[in-house]
């Protein structure tokens, strides 16, 4: 196993742009897909090497870093009201 962390941090309603989320058609041009800082709808592995955040060494690794990202998105939540 090796894990491949991706991080993506924007304006929720962005992830509506599906020319840029979506698979790009197996005809060849990848279009916007590839450029895009968007998460994809589904496949990580396409996107380029220069989206990984981080490549763990071991499951620890990646517990850790998944913790931080968790506990960094928890200062921006809004207070309970």
């Amino acid at each position: 196993m090796h894990p491949r962390c991706y991080f993506w941090t924007g304006v929720g309603d962005d992830r509506r742009n599906e020319a840029e989320r979506g698979l790009p058609p197996p005809s060849g041009d990848p279009g916007p897909f590839l450029a895009s800082p968007l998460p994809p709808t589904c496949d990580w592995l396409l996107k380029p090497r220069t989206r990984i955040d981080v490549s763990p060494g071991s499951a620890g690794e990646a517990r850790e870093w998944l913790t931080e990202r968790y506990r960094a998105a928890e200062s921006h939540r809004c207070p309970a009201s």
